[in-house]
């Protein structure tokens, strides 16, 4: 923590809080729709999103790295030095992309996945940001905005926002959605 100015420490916690209030929120915007389709079905999952609570792990990891000055040749140099192997195992991997059905979409969710990655080195190496009264905030918030918003849709039936907005489920009439009788109106769970 001490190898932070003060606002930058203030800026990891502001980034950091609304890390953890965004994650459950599901935010997202969606990427090029039209790659996810598998023998004419869309597929939602294949879709590439990119949702908010990574553009701030995005900025978290980005902040970190060139707050440390990650990117200067001795500490490149010593990198590739060092870690020959996971360099080619990370090559593979990602050459191994191009070669699936949805090129676009698997190289996407491999990005996704390095930037978990990432994120998990970060929250190691700043243990620092979980132990601050803010952490016990930011999940009390998203707590309490998740439960919120779910007694406003089951009392009214309908999202509050556009799915793109909250990433919240659409309550059109769909067969697979569990149902209840409450005071003889049948509701969507």
């Amino acid at each position: 923590m001490k190898k932070y100015s003060k606002s930058t420490q203030l800026l990891l916690q502001i980034l950091f809080f609304f890390l953890v209030v965004y994650i459950p929120s599901n935010l997202f915007l969606s990427l090029l729709p039209q790659i996810s389709y598998v023998r004419g079905l869309m597929v939602d999952y294949q879709i590439p999103k990119i949702y908010a609570s990574q553009i701030i792990i995005f900025n978290l990891i980005n902040l970190w790295f060139f707050r440390r000055n990650f990117f200067n040749k001795k500490r490149i140099k010593s990198f590739l030095v060092s870690n020959k192997l996971l360099i080619v195992l990370t090559t593979a991997i990602f050459v191994r992309q191009f070669f699936t059905l949805n090129p676009a979409s698997s190289v996407w969710f491999l990005f996704q996945a390095v930037s978990s990655i990432l994120l998990l080195f970060f929250l190691n190496n700043h243990r620092w940001l979980l132990k601050k009264k803010l952490f016990s905030w930011a999940i009390f918030s998203s707590a309490t905005l998740q439960f919120l918003l779910a007694i406003f849709q089951f009392i009214y039936q309908h999202s509050l926002l556009p799915y793109q907005v909250l990433g919240e489920p659409r309550f059109e009439p769909y067969f697979r959605m569990s149902r209840h009788l409450f005071d003889g109106k049948e509701k969507i769970l």
